[in-house]
């Protein structure tokens, strides 16, 4: 144990985890199986994750074709540095979206072939190793009224088990930050501990940037270094392993197009300028709404909003209109909060017929879980917290829906876990 932390319930018995590891995964599993599609496809956007990821398979590097990803900038970059890349048809290198899920579709396809059936499944059984370190963490870090509310909890959550039947990458993002947090908690030598926390949180990131604002509070915020890394070997290690990733990451990219890209080259200008669309247009969830949304976007980037062009004049039109209206963007974070976790419904298609019950359920367990994270700021609850903190004040600059979130879904459950248990705790002292 480490900090002011309780200990564990020992009443938490080995014959009580078994089982409660089966209803989990017995649960989990048949989310899976009812979300996972008849017909595995990729859709949207996404067919550039899936192209590329299968072009790196083959040996040609991280590379999409022009006709899916239109960026004559990007294209032009590499192709005048590296003109020999540039001559399969209308291939070119591409740091249009983060390196991590690409990298884990090309060790997929690697492994059994180009199958988005196959990627799904691999997803899957990722979603069922996240579920086991959840467990894990749980019957390490919670007594047992906590405990086996998480395990409950867990077991009926339906939100990244379908995520993990779609060709995105929220899903492995997710599984990559709480494999830090998990990291955090369970591994016992600071060393090991500090790397491999740091090295989950590195290619978290580079799979999906919005925890990258985590980093800065977690090394210059001493009590929170100290509780990740007590000592300067585990200190250096974490370093290295945050270094590294990213900095193949840039370098790559450096070396391709001579440019400093430490993320991607489509940057977040859609979503600056969509602070405009929410107070000129409304709710993308509206039907006709998100139809509207898309059409100015395109019109303001004068194309494809992913190129890099496209994505400046969004981020510069977008800052300009912020700035011209302050009061506007101040008066509808208060809103964003709940927002960006309970799920409501799809894009387009209005409310969905569960929406109350969504509202208390997820909205109940947003209430524990900042109960949880008032009680438990010590220890190694400080990385969870901090990235929680972190993770979700980004999320604030835009009015994005909660797909977002999905990542802290299940670190916020072990803080709503932390909070049963101190209610469990002020229930016996007071009956005893």
């Amino acid at each position: 144990m480490r900090g002011d932390e309780p200990e564990a319930d020992s009443r938490i018995t080995s014959g009580v985890r078994r089982a409660s590891l089966l209803v989990l995964l017995g649960a989990q599993a048949v989310q899976l199986a009812y979300f996972f599609p008849a017909n595995p496809q990729v859709e949207s956007d996404n067919t550039r994750y899936e192209e590329a990821g299968f072009n790196l398979a083959q040996g040609k590097g991280l590379s999409l074709s022009y006709a899916t990803l239109p960026d004559e900038d990007v294209r032009s970059w590499a192709c005048s540095r590296h003109p020999e890349r540039c001559t399969d048809g209308d291939r070119y290198p591409t740091a249009g979206y983060p390196p991590g899920y690409q990298v884990f579709i090309a060790m997929v396809y690697s492994a059994l072939g180009r199958s988005v059936g196959s990627l799904l499944l691999v997803q899957g059984l990722l979603h069922l190793l996240m579920m086991l370190m959840l467990e894990t963490v749980a019957a390490r870090r919670l007594r047992k009224p906590g405990y086996l509310f998480v395990v409950a909890l867990g077991a009926s959550y339906p939100f990244l088990a379908r995520q993990a039947g779609m060709v995105m990458s929220d899903h492995l993002h997710a599984v990559l930050l709480f494999a830090a947090v998990w990291a955090n908690f369970v591994i016992a030598e600071v060393r090991w501990r500090a790397f491999a926390t740091g090295l989950f949180l590195a290619t978290a990131t580079l799979t999906r940037p919005y925890s990258f604002v985590a980093i800065p509070f977690l090394l210059f915020i001493p009590s929170v270094r100290r509780s990740i890394a007590p000592s300067p070997a585990a200190l250096a290690l974490f370093v290295i392993a945050l270094l590294v990733p990213f900095g193949s990451w840039v370098g790559r990219n450096a070396e391709v197009f001579g440019r400093f890209i430490p993320f991607t080259t489509t940057g977040i200008g859609a979503s600056i300028y969509l602070n405009k669309t929410e107070a000129t247009i409304g709710s993308g969830l509206e039907p006709g709404k998100a139809a509207s949304i898309y059409r100015e976007l395109g019109t303001v980037a004068e194309g494809d909003i992913t190129t890099w062009k496209g994505d400046r004049k969004l981020r510069d039109a977008g800052l300009r209109w912020m700035l011209e209206n302050p009061l506007k963007v101040l008066a509808a974070i208060p809103a964003r909060v709940p927002r960006i976790w309970v799920s409501m419904g799809f894009q387009g298609q209005g409310l969905h017929p569960l929406a109350a019950l969504l509202i208390i359920y997820l909205g109940g367990l947003l209430v524990l879980g900042v109960i949880g994270l008032v009680r438990r700021p010590f220890g190694p609850w400080l990385f969870p917290l901090v990235v929680i903190l972190a993770y979700w004040a980004f999320l604030l600059h835009t009015p994005g829906d909660a797909r977002r979130s999905l990542a802290l879904r299940l670190p916020l459950l072990l803080f709503a876990g932390a909070a049963v248990d101190d209610l469990f705790e002020r229930l016996l002292k007071r009956f005893h």
